[in-house]
């Protein structure tokens, strides 16, 4: 009886660290995704002084913010680096070194490089939907995805 009760228990208990190696990889490199759309934002506001960047800039720290608790709560260490314009993942210090670089052109290139990171965002949000089943994950995905879509349409209409 005490084995059956055990195994019921052990169905309806979350397990908190059943991550795939996918899923750990994944949120560690969403959480330096935002942070250089953060950094990108806040660096092509103190260029051009548009609003939408400073706006969006303050949502992606919240998305960070959620990426992190994230972290926390499966117990994956957080290699992002605090300082702005720093990262461990050397395709995102590319990126971000070539947008801020695009977005200091023009302030017409630096609202084309919003959209382009919210496209970017919106793709790689759908990829790693598509690649977990851990519904606290899906569930800030899903929201990340959401707020990405309402990023790229302001800056769209900025462009326009």
């Amino acid at each position: 009886m005490n084995k059956i009760l055990l195994l019921v228990l052990a169905a309806l208990v979350p397990t908190a660290f059943a991550l795939t190696t996918a899923d750990t990889a994944n949120l560690v490199f969403l959480k330096q995704e935002e942070k250089m759309a953060r950094d990108v934002y806040q660096v092509l506001h103190a260029k051009w002084g548009h609003p939408a960047f400073a706006n969006i800039s303050l949502s992606e720290q919240r998305h960070m913010d959620s990426v992190t608790a994230l972290l926390a709560r499966y117990g994956i260490a957080d290699p992002t680096p605090v300082q702005p314009g720093v990262f461990t993942i050397p395709a995102l210090q590319a990126l971000y070194d070539q947008l801020v670089a695009e977005g200091a052109k023009s302030l017409q290139d630096a609202l084309a490089v919003g959209v382009l990171i919210e496209e970017t965002d919106i793709a790689d949000i759908q990829r790693l939907l598509d690649a977990t089943r851990e519904r606290p994950i899906r569930r800030v995905l899903t929201n990340l995805q959401r707020a990405s879509y309402n990023h790229r349409a302001a800056f769209t209409r900025s462009l326009e």
